[in-house]
């Protein structure tokens, strides 16, 4: 019986893989400290990385004042019922018989 037998990945590799994901979560960990400071800390200078005082109060505006739950809920319907349609049709091409 014959067993493969892999060699390990060099720990470069693995380097490269976290500078890459450093390079993707520092923009999303940016937004998302934007969004807990207050109107006063996002427009210190300088910027500061992390805000001292934790607030929500975006949060509570964008989904009380200006209907987010409501635009974020139209998004996932068109998202969903293209996602059926596109898997529908996909199905419906691969059971079509090719003509070779």
């Amino acid at each position: 019986m014959n067993t493969i037998r892999r060699r390990p990945r060099p720990t470069w590799t693995h380097a490269a893989a976290l500078v890459i994901a450093a390079f993707v979560a520092a923009p999303l960990d940016w937004m998302f400290a934007g969004s807990v400071k207050s109107r006063t800390e996002i427009a210190a200078d300088p910027p500061t990385p992390w805000p001292r005082d934790l607030t929500w109060e975006n949060y509570e505006e964008a989904f009380g004042r200006y209907h987010f739950g409501t635009y974020m809920a139209n998004s996932v319907i068109v998202s969903v019922i293209a996602t059926v349609m596109v898997l529908a049709l996909a199905t419906f091409a691969r059971s079509v018989p090719s003509s070779r």
